[in-house]
């Protein structure tokens, strides 16, 4: 609640197919990506919602 998913309008049970063009085929494939470095770094997600592919903007943040 309240986080970076949901401000990009992420949504439980979406599927992340892609971030920044680079595909994502699972959990460490995003902290992967989520590096420090992309923190506060504006990129597209694609992503799949029931029977519709998303592109969002989303700005990962640091963990809490």
């Amino acid at each position: 609640k309240g986080g970076p998913a949901a401000s990009a309008r992420i949504e439980a049970g979406d599927l992340l197919v892609s971030i920044g063009g680079v595909p994502i085929e699972g959990p460490d494939a995003l902290l992967r990506y989520l590096t420090a470095e992309r923190v506060g770094e504006r990129v597209e997600a694609v992503l799949l919602r029931g029977d519709s592919r998303l592109t969002l903007a989303v700005v990962p943040a640091e963990r809490a």
